[in-house]
């Protein structure tokens, strides 16, 4: 957590997103990726991801991380991404095209 409240403190831009990563889901479980998570948030961070394993995951990690979260697509899927965040995890206005813009340039689809 200390990278996360670390990235927080050195931010110096509002348009800077923190986001944190698990891989706890594969390698400990879902329980784990979720406190995981929810750790990062009390940390600072604007946006969680993690990898869910099921569909129910998927569906329920966004309810049980106390900030916005995104369970990781295959990057095929990546350029929809920013289309979709705002309706399944309600991020606040402008962070979703700002996502959506910075994916489509990184997968060569802007």
């Amino acid at each position: 957590m200390a990278k996360v409240e670390y990235a927080v403190k050195a931010r110096r831009d509002d348009n800077f997103l923190v986001i944190a990563r698990t891989g706890a889901v594969k390698n400990e479980s879902f329980d784990a990726a979720v406190a995981r998570g929810n750790l990062y948030s009390e940390a600072g961070a604007d946006l969680v991801m993690l990898m869910p394993a099921t569909d129910a995951q998927w569906s329920d990690a966004p309810k049980r991380i106390d900030a916005p979260a995104k369970p990781m697509e295959p990057l095929r899927n990546w350029p929809d991404w920013g289309r979709c965040m705002r309706s399944k995890i309600g991020l606040p206005s402008g962070i979703d095209e700002r996502a959506q813009s910075a994916v489509a340039r990184a997968t060569g689809a802007g």
